[in-house]
């Protein structure tokens, strides 16, 4: 079987990487405004829960008068480049490098430069064969896509039904590359763990740790 991995909330805790990333951001405005870090990182946060991600810098910045394309960007390169501390959930490192012995892939959407840094912060870098960064790879490569799966078939030359595809986010994840006979494996962490979905759009198996793909697949 061929391993395909999902990056954010499958292998760690993005929740993590966002409140490290506005504990900087929220240093950064509050020197450019009245208000205190403390209330901008809570405000960040709120906004984060209530909108998801992409317009938290944009919303906090008009929320406080001080909105500007320099400051977004500033807010932006402050969140991309923020060293972080970041660890895997348990057992991933064993199933990565050990079961699978660094010969599986990951495909992971997001900014290519935040994405980059996520894996350089986790050192899992040579845990992969190859990483499709689908965001520097063009839109055709964006889940819900088969593009990258496409190309892993081809690097690999094996049917569709030999690739196991372990994702967290039943919206996107498996919706796209299920009508090919990719094995799909949803692993229940992060913002969509408690969300139940239509069958088109839910993983053939789910699991609760990525330990147990060694009792279904390994």
């Amino acid at each position: 079987m061929i391993f395909v991995f999902d990056l954010d909330d499958t292998l760690y805790s993005e929740y993590l990487f966002v409140q490290e990333g506005f504990l900087e951001v929220a240093n950064f405005i509050s020197s450019i405004s009245s208000k205190d870090k403390k209330y901008i990182f809570n405000y960040l946060i709120m906004d984060f829960h209530r909108n998801g991600r992409g317009k938290n810098f944009n919303n906090t910045l008009s929320n406080l008068g001080v909105f500007s394309e320099e400051h977004l960007l500033e807010c932006i390169r402050r969140y991309i480049n923020f060293p972080r501390d970041l660890f895997l959930y348990n057992g991933v490192r064993d199933v990565l490098c050990t079961r699978l012995n660094s010969q599986s892939y990951l495909v992971t959407d997001g900014n290519p430069v935040a994405q980059k840094n996520k894996v350089r912060c986790l050192g899992i870098e040579k845990c992969f064969k190859k990483i499709f960064y689908t965001g520097e790879l063009g839109p055709s490569y964006h889940k819900p896509s088969a593009r990258a799966f496409s190309d892993i078939k081809r690097i690999e030359k094996c049917n569709w039904n030999d690739i196991v595809y372990i994702g967290d986010n039943p919206y996107k994840d498996f919706v796209g590359i299920k009508p090919y006979g990719i094995n799909t494996v949803r692993v229940l962490n992060g913002a969509y763990r408690a969300d139940r979905v239509p069958q088109e759009f839910e993983a053939d198996t789910i699991i609760y740790d990525l330990q147990e793909l060694v009792g279904e697949f390994l």
